[in-house]
């Protein structure tokens, strides 16, 4: 084989390997688009409330899927005691000494702010006894707010087995 081929052979096995790459991402786009979307999927158990935490989901559900925000007074009601359901409370315009942050609890209003800003279009909860499912499209990955709803799980005692989302 001449010195000259050897360029030309590696340049046309590149050159091949690139029209490859190109119709193998047409061809996963093109699927990815005829796809229909699918829910992700928060599996969980223990909920202490079953019937406190569909009434807060299906109020945050409505709310959300319509474009609205959620009302925080609103929300109180519904909760009911927000520290006792791990939450902290602080005052409108007070922040947390950072040095004292705990990391497993949420600011109550802070919490709100961000299922708000979730970008997520809720479908449904059912629950069996302690357990149950709760079932969202995602807007936006990797999270767009999940660690939010996972949180209302919590607020009612549930631990999160599975969680499919991105």
């Amino acid at each position: 084989m001449s010195v000259y081929m050897e360029p030309l052979i590696s340049g046309l096995l590149l050159t091949g390997l690139v029209i490859y790459a190109i119709i193998a991402t047409v061809n996963v786009n093109q699927r990815r688009k005829s796809k229909s979307p699918e829910y992700a999927t928060i599996v969980f158990e223990g909920v202490a409330d079953a019937e406190g935490l569909t009434s807060a989901f299906e109020y945050i559900r409505s709310v959300r899927n319509d474009g609205a925000s959620i009302d925080e007074d609103r929300m109180r009601a519904l909760l009911g005691d927000v520290e006792a359901l791990g939450f902290i409370d602080l005052p409108a315009g007070v922040t947390r000494d950072p040095s004292h942050v705990e990391s497993d609890k949420w600011d109550f209003g802070s919490w709100i702010d961000a299922l708000n800003s979730a970008e997520q279009n809720y479908r449904s909860i059912e629950m069996r006894d302690r357990a149950g499912e709760l079932t969202f499209y995602q807007l936006a990955w990797p999270s767009g707010g999940v660690q939010a709803i996972e949180q209302l799980i919590r607020a009612f005692g549930g631990r999160i087995v599975i969680n499919d989302a991105v």
